[in-house]
């Protein structure tokens, strides 16, 4: 008896027990549904009521739901309060005709992004700066105009500000002075025509570390930086497409952490010289291009690195001249260098054979004059993109058995001495998605191996050569591929594309037939003139 009342007992406690956990896991749950803040949720509510969201991406925010589970919104593990709000994620855009009132209810919010949502060239509110909170605004891609509110200067614990490709003025950046948190600043696009004194109203910033002012109407940058901690903290500066000009100061060589330099588009001047200045050394990123430019420094003394950081540097589109200086082939971990369009002459060193990490070279538009051999590429087993094209190069050194180490993806050799043979070392080339070959001298046959690798060749240039013999009947191109084979010696009938072309051009050959496949229409191409019998044959 007294077992069986002991087993009644064992049982109706652990029953009591089994429902007590399971009352308070239901209890556990409902809270969870329950996290969100009721006011913060409806102020959520109230934004999506005056947001226009014809692709209806935010379904998930729904009255019956807890809305630290919706997508975009996220809470605090602590606090339950809304943190962060991420509109970026959502792939479509939304459409706003202003930033709804009831948004700065939200006033716990840590992190926000309101970037790609279209606010209908509106103001941003002065309410902005209730949300004292913030470490992380980003504002870009919206669409505001006007004056940048200075309240902005409110937001203390800021650290990323991103107000970048909207229609903004600001007249002065004094409101940035109680922003000492801000470690990242991207204002490109912003007016600051009036802003003649920028530079000393950023720098006082004690942790900023990127700097982006490209598009900013900047008319000056001044010769003298600032005492501040800017020379020891700054690591990425971008002033881009500005009005800059005259030579570069000397205060930028001595920016101590500096790892990014981007100062294309503008309208520098002199000599780009690195003397008495470490700035080489710990560099990733200089990209000089689209400036005034006339020398390069070539004293490889003056470069005292150890080792060098750099993986990109763009000289292009500059007026540079004398010689590409050897110490370029010292920079190991370059993978791309760019100095095309400039006034370089000489050789190419063969020093740049030996960057293995090579990926793009572009020495394109220059007066370089040299024999090309298999020494240039004797390292180069990561190159894809190569530019040799405008100068007077000549390819005649080349092996007929030469098996190039790299895979190339886009070959720009217009111009050089290329022929008279076509160049056999293509055969091993299954990459390949632009060739240009035009006035290479080549007056060979296209062989038929060739066929084999243009299935994916996507521009394809052979024009103002003297290459013979016929093209196969059906011809093997990339879909929407681009050809020129003009001004060659090409007879025998129009071949049949076998993908659709944007454009093709076969005139100033001798073909003989196949015309009804091009103007009857049979064959329609997207070139901008349409074909007639003189431009085909």
């Amino acid at each position: 008896m007294e077992r069986v009342q002991f087993s009644l007992l064992l049982i109706f406690t652990l029953s009591f027990y089994c429902l007590r956990a399971e009352s308070e896991d239901g209890l556990a749950i409902h809270k969870v549904k329950q996290r969100c803040n009721a006011e913060e949720k409806d102020a959520l509510l109230d934004f999506k009521q005056s947001l226009s969201d014809p692709h209806i991406v935010l379904s998930s925010w729904d009255t019956d739901e807890d809305c630290c589970t919706w997508k975009g919104v996220s809470c605090s593990n602590k606090t339950n309060h809304v943190i962060k709000l991420d509109l970026s994620v959502f792939s479509e855009t939304l459409y706003a005709a202003s930033l709804h009132p009831s948004f700065f209810r939200l006033r716990h919010m840590q992190y926000l992004c309101l970037s790609n949502i279209h606010f209908n060239q509106t103001r941003i509110p002065h309410s902005i700066g209730s949300l004292t909170k913030l470490s992380h605004l980003d504002l870009s891609y919206s669409g505001f105009v006007g004056e940048i509110p200075p309240h902005i200067g409110n937001l203390t614990k800021l650290r990323y500000l991103d107000l970048s490709y909207n229609s903004l003025v600001a007249y002065n950046l004094l409101w940035m002075s109680h922003l000492f948190s801000l470690q990242h600043i991207d204002m490109s696009k912003v007016n600051l025509t009036f802003a003649t004194n920028w530079l000393h109203e950023i720098s006082v910033l004690p942790a900023l570390s990127t700097l982006y002012l490209s598009s900013c109407n900047l008319q000056t940058l001044p010769n003298l930086l600032p005492f501040s901690n800017f020379s020891s903290t700054i690591e990425r500066f971008a002033l881009v497409y500005n009005h800059l000009n005259g030579i570069l100061p000397n205060w930028l060589g001595q920016l101590k952490r500096l790892k990014e330099l981007y100062l294309d588009l503008n309208y520098f001047t002199g000599p780009i010289s690195f003397a008495s200045s470490s700035l080489l050394c710990d560099l990733n990123v200089l990209s000089l291009s689209y400036n005034n430019f006339t020398k390069l420094s070539n004293d490889e003394t003056a470069l005292k690195c150890k080792e060098y950081k750099m993986t990109k540097i763009d000289f292009s589109n500059n007026q540079l001249n004398g010689s590409i200086p050897e110490w370029f082939g010292n920079m190991r971990n370059l993978t791309d260098l760019f100095l095309g369009n400039n006034q370089f002459d000489g050789l190419i060193p063969h020093s740049l054979g030996q960057l293995t990490n090579l990926a793009t070279l572009d020495l394109g538009s220059n007066n370089l004059h040299d024999n090309i051999s298999e020494f240039h590429f004797a390292s180069l087993s990561q190159l894809r993109y190569l530019d040799l094209s405008h100068n007077k190069l000549s390819f005649s050194m080349i092996s007929l058995n030469w098996t190039p180490v790299f895979q190339i993806y886009q070959l720009h050799l217009s111009s050089c001495l290329v022929g008279p043979q076509f160049p056999l070392w293509l055969q091993n080339q299954k990459l390949i998605s632009l060739l240009d070959l035009s006035n290479c001298g080549i007056s060979d046959i296209i062989p038929s191996w060739f066929w084999n690798i243009s299935s994916q060749i996507k521009y394809l240039n052979m024009s103002q050569n003297a290459i013979r013999g016929e093209l196969p009947i059906s011809m093997n191109i990339a879909l929407e591929a681009n050809i020129d084979l003009r001004s060659n010696l090409l007879e025998g009938r129009l071949p049949r594309l076998k993908n659709f072309v944007r454009c093709v051009s076969f005139s100033n050959n001798k073909f003989s037939s196949g015309i009804e496949l091009y103007v009857n229409g049979n064959m329609s191409v997207g070139c901008a003139r349409p074909f007639s019998k003189s431009s085909l044959m």
